[in-house]
């Protein structure tokens, strides 16, 4: 196909034009959409302290879990030694890493939880 047959095929299709009352009731919805008052802005200033307590929240306890990995539980403030069969869940949940996959599903859904309610 060569420029002068396309040229003479797009140039004989005829025109669309739009009815006679569409161009009216565009531009009336456009002005009143434009006229409507703006949204209105999220409150950030009130969600700072929640989102920085939030943040210092999950920093604590991130700091908390690496430090129940690396050391351990504290003594236990009875006399009374924790039962063996406890003592075993605990060692073989530091060496399958449980900690960090528990810690990993905790934030994801404390995010969740914080993202669907800051949505509302």
């Amino acid at each position: 196909m060569k420029d002068d047959d396309l040229d003479l095929l797009l140039g004989s299709e005829e025109r669309i034009l739009p009815s006679s009352g569409f161009v009216a009731s565009v531009m009336r919805l456009v002005r009143e959409e434009a006229a409507a008052l703006p949204p209105i802005s999220f409150p950030w200033k009130r969600a700072l302290p929640l989102v920085g307590g939030s943040i210092l929240a999950l920093g604590w306890t991130l700091v908390a879990l690496v430090a129940f990995s690396v050391w351990g539980l504290p003594a236990a403030p009875s006399a009374e030694p924790l039962p063996p069969a406890i003592i075993s869940a605990i060692a073989i949940a530091k060496s399958m890493q449980v900690v960090w996959i528990v810690a990993a599903l905790a934030a994801s859904a404390i995010s969740v939880k914080l993202s669907n309610w800051l949505a509302r």
